[in-house]
């Protein structure tokens, strides 16, 4: 001391001004180090992810809440933040309604610390972190007591401290995420925080209002099951499918429609050989070839001349579906449908009183693969975004999931899903008897490729063949490509 009070002595007033300063600012610094590891907060920052699938044993705890409102769970060691979201919300039974972020540290609002932020708050232009789905849970959690912060609702601010128990081995056939415990239901959504909750909780124990706070562990591990399954189905579905899903949200064709989904494997790449290409696509291939480089002169009404037509009934088997002279093709309806269904699909078009192959049709005409690839690409048929599209998406869906398309149960589903999205007939719901009408152009298309297995009454609709299930799941993936650009 004395030595200091010496040095001091011989300072100057703007030299002891300046280290005092710098003494003051390393204090400060050291004192906040060493309040954040007596609390055992000192940032760990990420580990690396493990390179097999574990289970870990995960606490998750809400700040503040006496007595204390907890879940004990089991959890993949490969599941992302995002993942993470969805199962603290069915867990504590939130609804989503809010924002949340992560955090490795003591604060979810400090940048100091390694923050994982929700999608609006990365659309928003929020810099301090990244996103939650980009981050693996066994880098947060990696060893035992590793401890992972959690906010959800930034007015109310529940506040999770999530702690690993234990890592065990993973069994291959377990769900991703088991609720193996709890204690209190969570406080509902909006309720103004944890003292408001605890202060309600107090003044409804002395009254007859019936508040319970109980936790019901089997009502949890439903809902997680039943949340993995629809996520499982959101996953792979395609966006005309993956929209139909969110807007049925919640009402009881939902479910339907994400089992579907799973049973359509989705997931699966589709393949076809050339022989099974060719035979599919074989009317289309005689039509494109009959109009040839030269194309066709269509009557004065503009139809197919006689000759045209008598042809296709013969050399297609058409004659089997229909009954009548088959020379005129306003009255032979299988060759005006053929011909329809393929200006539709972009193989044929008109032009000055002549019917003349496009430029597709010119580059896939001797090749069935690339043709049978084409037309996979062109389903399902209508408008973006119309009842048509949205009709013929189900019908395939239908068809990769391997259900018969000719019942009246399949259409009776198609018809709820259809009316639950918004679709509507003359104002009402859309009747079981109309789905065949508003899909018929996809449905059509598919028969012509024999896509279903041959009936008495009719080859469009029912079980579907080898070759309508590959082109079923071709046309979504495609249709999936097609939607997203």
């Amino acid at each position: 001391m004395a030595a200091i009070r010496g040095l001091i002595g011989e300072m100057s007033p703007e030299q002891l001004r300046e280290t005092l300063d710098q003494v003051m600012s390393m204090a400060s610094d050291r004192a906040l180090t060493v309040v954040r590891a007596q609390r055992g907060h000192v940032h760990r920052g990420r580990r690396p992810r493990r390179e097999i699938e574990e289970t870990l044993q995960i606490r998750m705890d809400l700040v503040d809440a006496k007595p204390p409102i907890w879940r004990r769970l089991e959890l993949s060691s490969t599941l992302d933040l995002a993942d993470v979201h969805d199962i603290i919300q069915t867990a504590f039974g939130w609804t989503d309604s809010h924002l949340h972020r992560f955090a490795l540290g003591t604060s979810v609002w400090d940048e100091e610390f390694e923050l994982f932020l929700c999608p609006y708050d990365v659309q928003d232009g929020e810099v301090s972190g990244i996103p939650a789905s980009e981050v693996r849970l066994d880098e947060v959690l990696g060893q035992v007591d590793d401890e992972l912060l959690y906010v959800y609702d930034y007015g109310d601010n529940w506040e999770l401290r999530i702690r690993l128990e234990a890592v065990v081995a993973r069994v291959a056939s377990a769900p991703r995420a088991v609720c193996t415990g709890g204690r209190r239901a969570a406080p509902p959504e909006d309720f103004g925080g944890i003292y408001t909750y605890d202060e309600h909780l107090h003044e409804s124990s002395s009254s007859t209002s019936g508040w319970s706070d109980s936790f019901d562990v089997a009502g949890v591990n439903e809902a997680l099951l039943v949340a993995e399954h629809l996520g499982r189905a959101a996953a792979v579905a395609p966006p005309l499918i993956a929209t139909m899903l969110r807007r049925t949200t919640g009402l009881p064709v939902h479910d339907t429609l994400a089992d579907m989904v799973i049973a359509a494997e989705l997931g699966t790449p589709a393949q076809i050989t050339l022989d099974d290409a060719a035979a599919a696509v074989r009317r289309y291939t005689w039509l494109l070839d009959r109009i040839g480089d030269d194309g066709i002169t269509l009557t004065a009404a503009g139809y197919l001349p006689p000759v045209h037509v008598t042809a296709a009934m013969a050399e297609l088997g058409l004659d089997e579906e229909w009954i009548g002279k088959g020379n005129r093709e306003d009255l032979t309806m299988p060759v005006l449908q053929l011909r329809e269904s393929a200006r539709r699909l972009g193989l044929v078009r008109k032009q000055r009183g002549r019917l003349l192959l496009t430029a597709a049709a010119r580059r896939a005409r001797q090749d069935p693969v690339a043709l049978w690839w084409h037309i996979a690409g062109r389903l399902p048929e209508g408008r973006d975004d119309s009842v048509e599209q949205h009709a013929g998406a189900l019908y395939l869906l239908g068809i990769a999931a391997g259900r018969d398309t000719a019942t009246a149960s399949f259409r009776a589903v198609v018809a709820d899903i259809l009316s639950a999205y918004g679709w509507h007939v003359d104002g009402g719901r859309i009747p079981p008897s109309s789905v065949h009408q508003v899909s018929w152009d996809t449905v059509d298309v598919l028969g012509t490729l024999d896509a279903f297995e041959p009936t008495r009454r009719s080859r469009r609709g029912g079980v579907a063949t080898a070759a309508g299930l590959a082109m079923a799941r071709a046309a979504l993936h495609r249709s999936a490509t097609r939607l997203k650009v």
